[in-house]
């Protein structure tokens, strides 16, 4: 469960990144008293690292894979405690300032970089590009409670802090109508896509199936004689890749040329994103705090009225990962919430009207619906999961064109470093699994 590469990382040897931004920005950096880990940020050195560097030009791929360093007397973890991420190579620094997101901000994984409120994006420099991740190197990571961190881009993130880590606020990583979350597919795509619904005359279209993760996803909806798109596989059941949730199968007819006015009408839904936090220090999500990595709803179908010709509704999108690991222990305050769910399908066009859209993927709780707002057949509603167990989600329905088929939970691993132990107090939405970390 969870293979990690057997490197480890020299105690301020990796490239210095200097990130870090001033209070009134949002983003506070600063030297934990009780934690040797995190050094200061200054505004000096922040103004340089953000002036001097293009997100990615001084740190590339090439630079993060070089060979590891691996500096008995340098380690933090010598004396036989070893730290060693899930997943990723030792592309980080145990030497970077401490990070307190004090308002909303959205981090692009893709783009390495940070958009405090209304600012314009600004260089994460202490975040890499390592083979196919975003890692972001913290001291210890506050995020405030009524925040919203908000991910995208399409690389997972790997959060690796040197100290404790306190989740007050949110971390939104999830896929809707619009994008996959971080690291998610899109519409059919991924190793649990759904596949997509059928049309092979005029009027019967079948709808796309749900995509698949923690559970196989929902079966299209059949039109007549015409079959709906497959559910999507199980996919990732020991966590051994780090990678968000698939796409939903589109509904038939979908992406026909001068089908539709819309050509949106029908495709599948996007998958969740996919988000590590791996620390030496104690991971603790509050009261007030969560996580969302939800999968996106399959759009509904292509109307039957004039130049427009019927499509069946997209497939649900899968919840995506989420992977907590810590030396000192992973404990969920009794209100926080990690959630997973997957997509509805999209509702199948009707004779005058477009089919409704599935919802993405609630938070934090409750199964998202499937389209179902005319005539056409209805989409099934997205899987939830709770903790050892997963509800499936239902098939897509017949109308006068199909539903697409709802997507499934994703899932959420917790690892603790024994003494320490993973306390779960809040609720998981998603398929839990508890690994030695």
């Amino acid at each position: 469960m969870l293979p990690v590469r057997r490197w480890f990382y020299a105690l301020g040897a990796c490239v210095a990144m200097g990130c870090g931004f001033d209070a009134v920005g949002g983003v506070v950096s600063s030297a934990d008293p009780t934690y040797e880990g995190g050094a200061d940020g200054s505004l000096s050195e922040v103004d340089s690292a953000i002036d001097g560097a293009a997100p990615d030009s001084a740190v590339d791929d090439a630079d993060v894979d070089a060979a590891p360093i691996d500096a008995e007397a340098d380690r933090p973890d010598a004396g036989g405690v070893t730290f060693v991420p899930s997943h990723i190579q030792p592309a980080y620094s145990l030497n970077a300032p401490n990070v307190t997101i004090a308002s909303d901000c959205v981090v692009d994984t893709t783009a390495r970089t940070i958009a405090i409120g209304a600012a314009a994006p600004a260089p994460l420099t202490n975040m890499v590009h390592s083979d196919a991740f975003a890692v972001w190197s913290v001291g210890t990571l506050t995020i405030n409670a009524g925040v919203h961190l908000t991910v995208k881009g399409t690389r997972p993130l790997v959060v690796v802090s040197a100290g404790n880590v306190t989740i007050r606020g949110h971390i939104d990583a999830y896929g809707n109508t619009v994008a996959p979350g971080p690291g998610g597919s899109g519409a059919a795509a991924g190793p649990g896509k759904g596949e997509s619904g059928k049309k092979p005359g005029t009027n019967d279209a079948s709808g796309g199936g749900g995509a698949g993760h923690a559970t196989l996803g929902g079966t299209g909806g059949t039109k007549g004689a015409v079959t709906g798109g497959a559910a999507g596989a199980i996919t990732n059941a020991n966590g051994a890749t780090l990678i968000g949730g698939s796409g939903g199968g589109h509904g038939g007819g979908f992406g026909v040329a001068g089908a539709c006015s819309d050509a949106t009408r029908g495709r599948g839904g996007f998958g969740g994103g996919a988000l590590q936090i791996s620390a030496i220090g104690k991971i603790v999500v509050t009261i007030s705090g969560g996580v969302d990595v939800g999968g996106g709803g399959g759009l509904g179908g292509c109307k039957n009225n004039g130049s427009d010709h019927y499509t069946g509704g997209g497939g649900g999108g899968a919840g995506g990962l989420v992977v907590l690991e810590s030396l000192a222990g992973v404990q969920l305050d009794l209100g926080a919430v990690i959630a997973a769910a997957g997509g509805g399908g999209g509702e199948g066009g009707d004779s005058n009207k477009m089919g409704g859209d599935g919802e993405s993927g609630p938070y934090p709780s409750g199964t998202a619906s499937g389209g179902n707002l005319n005539a056409g057949g209805a989409g099934g509603s997205g899987g939830t999961g709770a903790a050892t167990t997963a509800a499936t989600p239902s098939a897509g329905f017949g109308g006068a064109s199909a539903g697409g088929g709802g997507g499934s939970a994703g899932r959420v691993f917790l690892g603790a470093r024994a003494p320490a132990v993973v306390s779960v107090g809040g609720d998981i939405r998603a398929l839990r699994t508890d690994f030695a970390f």
